[in-house]
């Protein structure tokens, strides 16, 4: 996994053990599978609202939500791929 970003990372566990939890948040449990579907759809609504990867995005609450968008703004620095 030399040389991968977060978003290639999380794209690869989906496929592999798409049922594991990847993140449990208070008594909220993500799978791979779950995380990556939600951070695709951040990363397509960051692009439908204009932002580019040379945007910065600023999500000031401490909830699973911060997960998604960090994610799915790794997705959009390459149109849907990761640098």
């Amino acid at each position: 996994m030399a040389n991968r970003c977060i978003a290639d990372i999380v794209r690869k566990f989906a496929r592999e053990t798409p049922a594991n939890t990847a993140i449990k948040f208070g008594d909220r449990r993500v799978s791979w599978r779950e995380l990556d579907e939600r951070a695709t759809r951040a990363a397509a609504g960051l692009r439908s609202a204009g932002i580019s990867s040379q945007q910065r995005v600023f999500l000031a609450k401490n909830c699973l939500e911060y997960f998604e968008v960090s994610f799915g703004g790794r997705q959009t620095e390459c149109g849907g791929g990761c640098c």
